[in-house]
């Protein structure tokens, strides 16, 4: 199976589609950022990221996680509120999917962990 079958998956919340159609997927220091973002994941586990350097020395923070399976625990933690985070409807979580050859193709930055990148016993 070639990187055009696989596939990688990004959850946000629906309000934020309007803008990703416009902009593409954006990080909050892009210049093009999203002003309305609405968050759906752990605000706790999010401000943590600025404080994990990276093999590359760049910060997790730097990236926008993406997820090769369409189940990722996450989704119930949003889903439950469980850890904090507030319950999103199943309804209002959207996923942006693409393959991983484009991601490739595209020569832009990425990391692939080979489980949760704040776990200390993923690598990269």
């Amino acid at each position: 199976m070639g990187l055009d079958n696989r596939y990688i998956y990004r959850m946000t919340h629906i309000d934020n589609i309007p803008h990703i159609v416009q902009n593409g997927i954006t990080h909050i220091n892009s210049p093009n950022k999203n002003p309305g973002y609405k968050n759906i994941g752990d605000v706790t586990l999010i401000g943590s990221r600025n404080s994990l350097i990276l093999p590359n020395g760049r910060t997790l923070g730097e990236y926008i996680p993406f997820y090769f399976g369409k189940k990722m625990p996450m989704l119930y933690v949003i889903q439950k509120g469980y850890n904090g985070v507030s319950i999103t409807l199943p309804e209002d979580i959207v996923y942006c999917v693409s393959n991983v050859q484009k991601i490739v193709d595209s020569k832009i930055g990425y990391l692939f962990t080979a489980g949760h990148a704040k776990d200390g016993y993923t690598s990269f």
